[in-house]
Order: C-alpha cells, then structure tokens, then sequence
C-alpha cells in the first residue's frame, strides 16, 4: 500500500482529493502524517505527499530531514 492510500484510510473521506482541497480533511491528513512510519516510504513518494498536502515542493532531497519536516506538521 502507498502512502497516499494509507492516509487515505487513516482520513476516512470519501475522495483522495479531499485531503488536499478539504480544508478539515487536509487538516486532519497533515496531523495523521505525524504518526505515520514515513521512513518506509521512498524519498519520491514523500516528495510527492509533501506537494500534495502543501501545494509546494519539498525543500530538501534528504529524506530524513523530510520526515521530520512531514512530522512537524508539512
């Protein structure tokens, strides 16, 4: 399972797309990353979760800073 369907299922809305154009559900999206196991995802997939939720790109190929950028509320 990717990470954009893991949060999928931990958001509970009816479309993908809801958590990045839902406000309540991009809000509650960005708070289940922080308890997600993001270091078993690659770097691309959290590079594009990051675009997604954000609408920017992520500032950083490292993947751990990433995570902890993620983790502190993307």
């Amino acid at each position: 399972m990717d990470v954009f369907e893991k949060l999928w299922q931990r958001v509970w809305c009816t479309y993908m797309s809801d958590m990045a154009h839902g406000a309540a559900y991009n809000a509650l999206a960005r708070n289940s990353v922080k308890t997600m196991e993001l270091e078993e995802y690659s770097l691309a997939s959290l590079q594009d979760l990051q675009q997604y939720l954000t609408g920017r790109n992520a500032a950083t190929s490292d993947k751990e800073k990433l995570v902890r950028s993620l983790r502190a509320g993307v």
